[in-house]
């Protein structure tokens, strides 16, 4: 049983309550952790433009990655946003939206448009 910490800065570390060890699964990103979920058998780091996973074992090798932008092949634009609760990350996009399941990978797109809302200057 542990926990996971993310930094702004892209570091991702992983406790262990049991033996009080932290184990540093990533130290450096161009992007900050915007979400981290944890499950019995892996970690996962959500970053904008995409998810990073482990193994929760020892050696902590990688266990997944999902590249966002790579969701929509006729969408090129980039990320605006990112919301994540519990393995399920809401990505937005200007003109269109997707719900992913960082854990089973798996991604569901859904009819939402930021740009319906007003221009890109006009939404945060």
């Amino acid at each position: 049983v542990g926990c996971m910490a993310g930094t702004m800065l892209g570091r991702v570390m992983l406790y262990n309550f049991d033996d009080r060890h932290v184990e540093t699964l990533a130290t450096f990103s161009d992007e900050g952790v915007r979400g981290l979920y944890l499950d019995q058998d892996a970690g996962y780091a959500t970053l904008t433009d995409g998810c990073k996973g482990w193994a929760k074992a020892a050696p902590h090798l990688q266990a997944a990655n999902v590249n966002f932008r790579n969701l929509d092949r006729k969408n090129t634009q980039s990320v605006k946003n990112v919301l994540q609760r519990g393995p399920l990350v809401c990505v937005l996009f200007s003109i269109s939206s997707a719900v992913v399941n960082v854990a089973k990978q798996e991604a569901k797109h859904r009819s939402f448009k930021l740009f319906d809302f007003g221009s890109s200057s006009e939404i945060a």
